[in-house]
């Protein structure tokens, strides 16, 4: 995770790969992750890969979802 990381709003693209969960959990406890402003807030959505690295409309679709649903709100994990 690069010191450039920070943000009002994170979307995680999480999964797709062998460890890739264990791997985000490791990240998600780290404190670099948690002094992010965003995370503080509440304001990380963790997003489906598939659904984020698809291609065409239903995918668009999906994403467009994913952002609408975050506006104003809070994570509902957090």
């Amino acid at each position: 995770m690069g010191d450039e990381l920070d943000g009002d709003v994170i979307f995680a693209v999480v999964g797709g790969g062998p460890g890739s969960e264990d791997e985000a959990r490791e990240v998600f406890a780290s404190d670099r992750w948690t002094d992010l402003d965003a995370v503080g807030s509440q304001r990380v959505f963790v997003v489906d890969r598939a659904v984020w690295e698809g291609t065409g409309p239903v995918a668009a679709r999906a994403v467009l979802d994913d952002i609408r649903g975050s506006i104003n709100g809070v994570a509902p994990d957090g």
